[in-house]
């Protein structure tokens, strides 16, 4: 019996004690250099971006976790309307290809793999937006992570979206033309 009064009584002191929550808080990752650039806001250079611009804002990894698929879903659409559109042209024009033609593609091919620049600012509504330039290859670039990466045509290698990230709504979408 005495063991039983000192099992129990070392239960619920065990019991008693609550364990002790951490507070501790998870660190954002890092983001990825190789494939990202994050500018500030440059008046001079970047005030034809945006229609007002409050304040520069910056961007955290899960941000562009999250841009990535917003850009990932607006490519699926676009990619879905543009081979709606080349299918009515063939209809409508009873087009066909040679059978050793390379088809038309002006598609969004992996839009994950493709290098980003982000500019961030927060509108007069406090709203966070994003302007994103991608493009498929910075061989040919390499001041692209110091000034944007403008080009002429190009095709879908190179695109551009515009995003209000606190509303999660794609504001601009530009997808470069082919010569």
């Amino acid at each position: 019996m005495k063991y039983a009064y000192i099992l129990l009584s070392v239960l619920l002191a065990a019991c008693s004690h609550p364990t002790p929550k951490s507070n501790a808080i998870i660190p954002e990752k890092a983001i990825d250099t190789s494939k990202y650039v994050v500018f500030k806001f440059d008046t001079a250079r970047d005030i034809h971006l945006f229609r007002k611009v409050n304040n520069p804002a910056d961007l955290s990894s899960s941000e562009i976790d999250k841009i990535e698929g917003i850009i990932a879903k607006k490519a699926a659409e676009y990619n879905k309307n543009e081979e709606a559109f080349a299918d009515s042209i063939d209809k409508k024009f009873n087009r066909k290809e040679p059978a050793n033609a390379t088809p038309y593609d002006n598609l969004i091919h992996h839009p994950e793999k493709y290098y980003k620049q982000f500019l961030a600012i927060t509108n007069d509504k406090g709203e966070k937006e994003v302007w994103v330039s991608c493009f498929c290859d910075p061989s040919n670039k390499p001041y692209w992570k110091k000034d944007w990466v403008w080009v002429l045509d190009g095709g879908s290698c190179y695109f551009q979206i515009k995003i209000n990230l606190t509303t999660n709504t794609v504001t601009g979408f530009y997808v470069n033309g082919v010569a």
